[in-house]
């Protein structure tokens, strides 16, 4: 009798468990995110101090940047927005941008309107994500516009950009 009542209990653990779908997964990227840091790291065979004085310019910028403002991302299941405010005016956005994403596996493609999709690969760890992207010619030259850097850039340029967001 005693053993009915302990197998009884465990075989319906074993019913709810074994019917489990297994379609529960967890998006581990939803959630607030705040940038802390951004950075590239750019090369060029042919012109290594032109890429090397652009890596200089472009996260001189982005370290000013992050320095003024605050950088939040809101990710739900389909979507990211990103909300940029001065560090002085948080309640007054200077600028929201929204775009659909994917996740497989530890990349994350971002549909982005002026960039088409982007993928970065991704680690998180004690909340901190942090996504490594490459950079080809096409996105460094865009970057560089976007930033206002007027210079030549070598056109065998090729870079690593790194993003660190916390929760």
């Amino acid at each position: 009798m005693k053993t009915i009542q302990i197998l009884i209990p465990l075989f319906i653990c074993f019913l709810i468990i074994s019917c489990n779908d297994g379609d529960n997964k967890i998006n581990p990227i939803n959630g607030t995110w705040y940038t802390y840091e951004k950075t590239v790291n750019l090369s060029s065979e042919a012109h290594s101090s032109d890429a090397q004085y652009l890596e200089g310019r472009i996260n001189v910028y982005y370290a000013g940047e992050l320095k003024d403002y605050d950088i939040t991302k809101y990710y739900n299941e389909e979507t990211v927005k990103t909300v940029t405010a001065l560090k002085t005016e948080p309640g007054k956005p200077v600028s929201e941008t929204e775009f659909t994403y994917q996740i497989e596996g530890d990349t994350i493609a971002i549909n982005d309107r002026i960039y088409g999709t982007v993928s970065y690969r991704y680690i998180i760890t004690n909340k901190i994500i942090t996504l490594y992207g490459t950079l080809d010619l096409k996105r460094i030259t865009d970057i560089a516009d976007q930033l206002g850097i007027m210079i030549p850039i070598p056109q065998d340029i090729k870079g690593t950009i790194k993003i660190k967001d916390y929760r």
